[in-house]
C-alpha cells in the first residue's frame, strides 16, 4: 500500500520547513459539463509561504471519486437505457474482477452514468476502455 510523503521543503516556491499539514481542506472545482464540485473534509501538506500543496492519498481518492460521480451524473441525462451495460461486462471485457471494474469506474479510468442510484458502464465506455487495455498490452508485449 502506497505511503504519503512527509512534505518538510516547499517543491514549489522553494521555502525551506515552510510545509505544514492541514486538515478539514476543500478543494472545488468548476466544469462546464459537470458544474461545481466542492469536496469537503480534505487533508495535506500545504505551504505557509505560497499557499500550494498536496493532498494525501485518500484525499486525493475523495476527489476522483466526486469528480467521476459528478460526471456520471451529467452523463445519465444523455447516454440512453439501451446503451446501459453491466460491472460484469466490463470486467469480461477487460479482463479482470468485478472489484477492479468498480474501482476504475469510481476512479474515472472508465466513464459511467447513474441507474437506478447505482454507478453503471455503458457502450462506448467499455469500447474506449477495452481499447486503451489492448494498446496498453500490444506496448509490453513490444517492449518485452
Amino acid at each position: 500500500m502506497a505511503r504519503d510523503k512527509v512534505w518538510v521543503d516547499c517543491p514549489i516556491c522553494g521555502e525551506e520547513k515552510s510545509m505544514e499539514f492541514r486538515k478539514n481542506q476543500v478543494f472545488k472545482v468548476s466544469n462546464k459539463d459537470i458544474g461545481e464540485i466542492n469536496v469537503g473534509g480534505l487533508s495535506g501538506y500545504f505551504c505557509k509561504s505560497c499557499s500550494e500543496g498536496f493532498y494525501d492519498i485518500s484525499s486525493r481518492n475523495k476527489i476522483k471519486f466526486a469528480i467521476s460521480e459528478a460526471k456520471a451524473k451529467a452523463l445519465s441525462e444523455i447516454v440512453k437505457a439501451a446503451e446501459v451495460e453491466t460491472i460484469t461486462r466490463l470486467a469480461k471485457e477487460l479482463h479482470t474482477s468485478k472489484t477492479y471494474a468498480i474501482q476504475a469506474m469510481r476512479e474515472g479510468k472508465v466513464s459511467s452514468v447513474f441507474v437506478a442510484g447505482e454507478m453503471r458502464p455503458f457502450k462506448k465506455s467499455i469500447e474506449q476502455a477495452k481499447a486503451l487495455y489492448l494498446a496498453r498490452k500490444k506496448k509490453k508485449l513490444v517492449n518485452h
